[in-house]
């Protein structure tokens, strides 16, 4: 819940408000995971209609903003290896090569 509300910079109520419509109509479901409320598609066919009907450039600053809450994870986290493949999954979608290429690894493989 913390990351979709740090990506979604709204209010803390109107965003629930949003997930709970959709989950009434099964659009999205809802789990508990280590004290962390997750959220995901009830289908990947949903999930890949929602992304393909994003734009390019709303694309990007989602996974330039993914990246970055998935760094701060790792600083708290001994899952190095899970939380790499994301952070360089969403700067590459991001189109930011340069932070994958020479930030990533003076900030964390040295």
């Amino acid at each position: 819940m913390a990351c979709l509300l740090e990506i979604s910079m709204l209010d803390e109520i109107k965003p629930v408000n949003i997930i709970e419509s959709l989950m009434g109509k099964n659009v999205i479901d809802e789990k508990m995971e280590n004290e962390e409320i997750i959220y995901h598609f009830s289908h990947m066919k949903i999930q890949e209609y929602v992304y393909l009907e994003m734009s390019y450039a709303k694309r990007r600053i989602l996974h330039s903003k993914s990246a970055f809450i998935f760094e701060k994870k790792l600083m708290n986290s001994f899952k190095e290896s899970f939380y790499y493949s994301k952070i360089i999954y969403h700067y590459d979608k991001s189109g930011n090569i340069y932070t994958i290429i020479f930030v990533l690894p003076m900030n964390f493989f040295l």
